[in-house]
């Protein structure tokens, strides 16, 4: 029997240990990256789920 998935919700926490100054600016990209990846990553997952409920 299947399951219709109306609403998908994510909530992510991060967070960051203690950094030298030279690493922090690597770690300030890697975390914007890391958002930038997430973003699209839900926004397939939300373009997928339109997909299927217009099915």
């Amino acid at each position: 029997m299947p399951i219709e998935i109306r609403e998908l919700s994510v909530k992510v926490n991060i967070k960051e240990e203690n950094q030298r100054p030279a690493i922090a600016d690597q770690g300030a990209n890697n975390n914007r990256q890391n958002a930038k990846v997430l973003n699209e990553c839900l926004e397939q997952v939300a373009q997928l789920l339109r997909n299927k409920k217009e099915r």
